[in-house]
């Protein structure tokens, strides 16, 4: 149904045109001679309105569509991001538990080391 009116309306802007007046042999020449005025005097934003507004459209859903691939881009990145900065605090945490360890194990030998010294002396 859609692609005959964009038919229908894509014939009405092609007999618009000054060629297919004077290709048309069932008017008259002054018929023609005023359609052709008429083509050449009516001003270009008004004779070719429907083609504008139909740009118009087309240009507002490719804008439309552009908006949702770059959020779709977006929300790839943050997903990405997001599981960056779990591995980032995984390792965090790994490495705070490694740190632990040896701070017992640095304590624990010089507790040890005291406890020599200590013994030493006596």
């Amino acid at each position: 149904m859609q692609n005959v009116f964009y038919k229908e309306q894509r014939q009405r802007d092609l007999n618009q045109n000054p060629v297919s007046i004077l290709a048309n042999a069932t008017i008259g020449m002054r018929d023609k001679a005023r359609q052709i005025l008429d083509v050449f005097w009516t001003p270009f934003d008004i004779r070719f309105s429907n083609i504008l507004d139909r740009l118009s459209k087309h240009e507002k859903l490719l804008e439309l569509e552009w908006t949702i691939s770059e959020a779709d881009i977006n929300l790839i990145h943050a997903n990405l991001w997001e599981r960056e900065l779990e591995s980032i605090q995984i390792k965090q945490k790994a490495m705070a538990g490694e740190l632990e360890t040896l701070k017992m194990n640095t304590m624990c030998k010089c507790e040890h080391l005291f406890m020599l010294m200590f013994a030493a002396d006596l």
